[in-house]
């Protein structure tokens, strides 16, 4: 079904105002940041899973203070990998090995 005249302005004018906008107003997540937030999560887990194995039997409540760390960890581990994308990580760690 063709478009009409109207829509193909309409079309022409969003087409243009999506050529308009700069790259650079566009910035990715920068990858020191997403590492950073892979380091810290992983950080996190492991000191969370410590904390929840080894204050499981003695204080519940710090058991689960363990698992909240763990938790928001695993969680900010995650969140960084997508923000930078496990590829660029590992391109950023091989940068840094090299200097």
């Amino acid at each position: 079904m063709p478009l009409s005249e109207y829509e193909e302005r309409v079309l022409a004018a969003m087409e243009l105002q999506l050529v308009e906008v700069d790259a650079d107003e566009l910035e990715p997540f920068p990858v020191v940041d997403a590492t950073r937030f892979v380091q810290f999560g992983m950080l996190a887990v492991v000191t969370g899973l410590a904390v929840l194995v080894l204050s499981f039997r003695t204080s519940e409540l710090l058991a689960a203070v363990g698992f909240v760390l763990f938790f928001f960890g695993s969680v900010a581990a995650y969140e960084g990998c997508q923000a930078g994308g496990v590829a660029s990580i590992s391109r950023f760690m091989a940068k840094r090995r090299t200097r």
